[in-house]
């Protein structure tokens, strides 16, 4: 049962037609902020987002010209940085906009690109979601397992140099999640000379997955019968795992 319903929530935000609902995320894209941030470390003036841990991670919005952002947002004025450095993880914190209902599917996306590609550690930084807000008073990994790590950016796709990548995918919820963090969650940077990077993050989303399949319908009842022909080139017959060939 769980098998086919992973594969609904695959096949609903493939089909055709609004199969996804509204953005659960509060100000997913950086656009909304209090006050212009005009230096590092402001991630509390783009609420509700905020940091959960001791490190200090960024806003930078196009209100205030600055160095420190070296592209452009992917959409609109404003994006959030992430330092990642030998015992230093820095994350970014959201309340949702409602709670996750158990059992059903969610679509996560997010995109994100770094200063430095080949220092870029995969298969660690994504997304978690929880019920109650994860927090630390230190500067290093968080203790949780993400539901969502970046597994599309793997060794044969190489990364490109601060352009935007799509980080991606699907979540079941427990039930009564309402925060949503975002960071390294399994290996951070060995050696601080050659490894420490940023991390861009923009467009955060996470939107519940509704599907109609239609009314119930018969395909093959128990009486039925259906003549299967045979597509694959040369083949002219079937054989069953009885042996049978009918």
């Amino acid at each position: 049962m769980k098998t086919w319903f992973w594969a609904l929530c695959w096949l609903a935000v493939w089909l055709p037609g609004p199969a996804l609902a509204q953005n659960l995320v509060p100000n997913g894209s950086f656009e909304t902020f209090r006050r212009c941030p005009t230096l590092d470390n402001l991630l509390e003036e783009a609420p509700p987002w905020y940091n959960p841990n001791r490190a200090t991670p960024d806003f930078y919005h196009r209100c205030f010209p600055t160095p420190a952002l070296q592209l452009a947002p992917r959409t609109g004025q404003g994006l959030a940085r992430i330092f990642l450095d030998v015992g230093w993880a820095e994350y970014l914190a959201v309340p949702l906009k409602e709670p996750l209902k158990a059992g059903e599917c969610y679509f996560f996306e997010m995109y994100v690109a770094t200063d430095q590609p080949r220092r870029y550690i995969r298969d660690t930084f994504g997304a978690h979601l929880s019920r109650e807000p994860v927090t630390s008073t230190d500067k290093i990994l968080l203790g949780v397992r993400p539901q969502v790590l970046d597994t599309q950016l793997n060794a044969n796709t190489p990364l490109r140099l601060l352009q935007w990548e799509r980080v991606a995918g699907y979540v079941i919820a427990g039930g009564g999640e309402r925060y949503l963090t975002i960071g390294s969650f399994q290996t951070l940077p060995a050696t601080m000379a050659t490894s420490l990077y940023y991390v861009f993050v923009d467009d955060v989303s996470l939107q519940p997955v509704r599907m109609n399949l239609g009314r119930d319908t018969t395909l093959c009842g128990r009486t039925s019968t259906v003549r299967l022909r045979a597509t694959t080139p040369g083949a002219t017959s079937y054989r069953w795992n009885t042996g049978s060939t009918d």
